[in-house]
């Protein structure tokens, strides 16, 4: 019989059944037949009937008690159904699976838990989604880049290497899509050995809610679930009919980027860039919304807008936590455009709010805008994004905006194993703008929160002093550098210019061509 013991604490009662909602001195019951069960009593294991009749099979040892009682028996070892890690056909993946081999899944009724705030007929498919491991080892203190000691690399709460702004903390990879049938059941195929969870989507490619854990099966197993977010502790009877188990389960239809980690720049950026950036630019910013895709030190400009604007990531970063409990959520504040669950420590309440459509893109004003095509002050839409690209930043928003799609990094001693910020820019600009700007900035110039690394003639600290001759904006009114040939605007255009050669040599996760090198 395997138990599991501890020591004693917490006086002579336990916990209770807390699990199963009753107080008192018995834990943890099993039944074994239709009479008798096995239970903990302050410690000791028991065996009881309904009648009140019991027996102590285990009692206290040196102060352990023993809980979770599982008989065992001698049982033959079931046929291997599909590939093993000694199937020498099957392709290793670099997901962390052993075998590359599947498992099922089958799902009586999606609505089981999701009613009434969800009517039966809206949820169409099922998205299975990987969690990705942290792949290659990166210290989380490490050496300062001038050599002269050690810090802790972790930003955005506790990443490193950096995946999002405080969100999500490991990459995603979604695998595909599973349909529903109109009786809410579905039968499909989902990886093994990896940890994946499931979003219940609306016809539009919406989740109108999703796992907030993780489940792993092994090659050919076959699990079922009664439903999505159904109460642990109710019972649901057993369908007339299970369409969905009829046939043979569904292979899963990939996305059309492929099953990889999911990429905001490649997933989502070129969304922008078709939709968004004609108007929403390094130049021109409608209610201060830049939405290009210009590496940034940490990510780029479109995500550091979507995502960061308005929380506690925004120019306080560095923090790895926040005070705890809802009455903080003002201090660790929530992005306008994006309703994206936070992750940083403090914040661990947010696993109760699992109303259907709390999260992602039903709540979030950037999916709302797409879905009503950006209308001007005449109700015009200005904006017509096909049904495609807006299933991309749906999903986005529903995976819990990941940026990165690897926690790999060919950079980690940087901050987050990501940030490309010249050692010399603060220094540098300090100096040209003491001289060149202190009339109107005597407290410096204006900055954003982000900076442009691989474009940073794009800065608005660029941009706003050039001449429009030279392709400025000249916000300054009066150009400070009247051509890009001023010494001092080459001088800045200087200190980037070693991360533009670090990268050429060393890609970030977000550039093409980027594969972990020694």
């Amino acid at each position: 019989m395997d138990i599991y013991a501890h020591r004693m604490g917490g006086g002579p009662f336990g916990n209770g059944m807390l699990d199963c909602r009753v107080g008192g001195t018995f834990e943890k019951p099993l039944a074994v037949d239709d009479h008798r069960f096995l239970v903990s009593e302050g410690g000791q294991l028991k065996l009881r009937d309904f009648s009140g009749n019991a027996v102590t099979l285990q009692s206290l040892q040196d102060g352990m008690g023993f809980y979770c009682a599982q008989p065992v028996r001698a049982t033959p070892r079931p046929p291997v159904l599909t590939g093993t890690s000694m199937d020498r056909s099957a392709v290793l993946p670099e997901d962390g699976s052993v075998s590359g081999a599947w498992a099922t899944v089958f799902m009586q009724d999606v609505y089981n838990g999701l009613q009434p705030h969800v009517k039966r007929g809206e949820i169409k498919q099922i998205a299975v989604v990987q969690e990705i491991e942290k792949s290659t080892h990166t210290p989380q203190n490490n050496r300062k880049l001038d050599g002269s000691g050690m810090r802790n690399i972790a930003v955005f709460g506790f990443q490193f290497p950096l995946v999002s702004c405080g969100a999500t903390y490991a990459p995603k990879k979604l695998w595909g899509f599973a349909d529903v049938e109109e009786n809410g059941s579905a039968a499909f195929r989902v990886p093994s050995e990896v940890p994946i969870y499931f979003m219940a989507l609306d016809v539009e490619g919406r989740a109108l809610q999703r796992m907030r854990s993780f489940t792993h099966l092994m090659p050919g197993e076959v699990q079922g679930c009664v439903g999505c977010h159904a109460d642990r502790n109710s019972v649901v009877s057993r369908p007339v009919s299970q369409l969905a188990l009829r046939g043979k389960p569904q292979a899963l239809a990939p996305p059309e980027w492929g099953v990889k980690g999911f990429n905001y720049f490649e997933v989502v950026q070129p969304v922008l860039d078709r939709h968004c950036v004609e108007c929403h630019n390094e130049r021109e910013q409608p209610a201060n919304v830049d939405l290009s895709g210009d590496r940034t030190d940490f990510f780029n400009v479109s995500y550091d807008i979507l995502c960061r604007t308005g929380t506690q990531g925004e120019w306080n970063w560095i923090q790895h936590g926040s005070p705890s409990g809802p009455e903080y959520d003002k201090a660790r504040g929530m992005s306008p455009y994006a309703e994206w669950i936070w992750t940083i420590n403090g914040a661990g309440h947010n696993v109760l709010e699992i109303t259907p459509g709390r999260w992602g893109s039903p709540a979030s004003k950037l999916a709302e805008i797409i879905r009503g095509g950006h209308p001007d002050n005449d109700g015009k839409p200005r904006v017509d994004v096909p049904d495609a690209d807006r299933r991309r930043v749906y999903l986005w928003l529903d995976l819990n905006v990941p940026y990165y799609g690897t926690s790999s990094s060919n950079h980690k001693n940087r901050l987050g194993s990501r940030r490309m910020l010249p050692q010399q820019l603060e220094p540098t600009l300090r100096e040209v703008t003491s001289r060149r700007c202190a009339g109107c900035h005597k407290q410096g110039v204006p900055r954003k929160f982000y900076t442009r690394m691989l474009e940073p003639g794009n800065n608005n600290f660029m941009l706003a002093p050039l001449a429009k001759a030279s392709g400025g904006t000249e916000l300054c009114g009066e150009p400070v550098f009247r051509s890009k040939d001023d010494p001092d605007y080459q001088k800045l255009l200087d200190v980037f210019r070693p991360v533009a050669e670090l990268l050429e040599r060393r890609p970030r996760a977000d550039m093409p061509g980027f594969v972990v090198l020694p």
